[in-house]
């Protein structure tokens, strides 16, 4: 009997593990309007609204749906599907996420994340391995962006509260289309200028430290 589970498992984990998601990314609405209606129905019980409420916040801020979307998207990659990959390449199926994803920006469309999420593997996955994506971002200082992205990931709201203790202390009165303007840019050079110093300062150090244990693997 385990065998037959396990061969099952293995053989539909594509889907098993699309379902999951489904049922993670969903769960925190859920949780959330029962929360609504459990505290309609009997105001009282506060201390079980406040912890429901949490519950339903932690999975939000989670993004596990999200993550495991880019899972499937590995997992895609590294096994070669060229079934899935196939479709996911086609000019029609590029232009189709790349036009929905400017949509949802340009109309400011609230969605579930998980929404986003795939749309947004589609372009990666584009972007990333497929050698006729209709968008090349292979150019110098994409590369370059790309060697510190760790470093922009990590420090781009330390970058964003220097820009505006910046942008306050030099005047304090700037308001309007402007002040964002600042801000945006402001954001954008601190977050390159820190995520460069950290790439070269301690990244690569430790990347260093990952080659030297490699070689010392590979004699081994």
């Amino acid at each position: 009997m385990k065998k037959y589970f396990f061969t099952f498992i293995g053989k539909y984990r594509f889907i098993i593990c699309f379902l999951v998601l489904l049922r993670t990314g969903f769960l925190t609405d859920f949780i959330y309007y029962a929360n609504k209606v459990l505290y309609f129905c009997n105001p009282d019980s506060r201390a079980l609204f406040v912890f429901t409420r949490q519950l339903s916040w932690f999975f939000y801020y989670f993004r596990i749906g999200c993550m495991a979307i880019g899972g499937i998207g590995a997992y895609l990659l590294f096994y070669n599907k060229e079934e899935v990959l196939s479709l996911i390449y086609k000019k029609s199926t590029q232009v189709f996420a790349y036009a929905f994803v400017f949509y949802m920006f340009a109309k400011g469309l609230d969605l579930c994340h998980e929404f986003y999420a795939f749309f947004f593997i589609l372009i990666i996955l584009n972007l990333a391995a497929n050698k006729q994506t209709i968008i090349n971002l292979e150019n110098p200082v994409f590369n370059y962006l790309g060697k510190i992205s760790y470093g922009i990931y990590m420090y781009h709201m330390i970058a964003l509260t220097i820009a505006i203790k910046s942008v306050q202390m030099f005047d304090p009165t700037i308001t309007g289309i402007f002040s964002n303007g600042c801000y945006y840019l402001l954001c954008f050079i601190y977050t390159i200028m820190i995520s460069s110093i950290s790439y070269y300062l301690f990244e690569n150090q430790f990347l260093k430290l990952k080659e030297v244990f490699a070689n010392i693997k590979s004699v081994s």
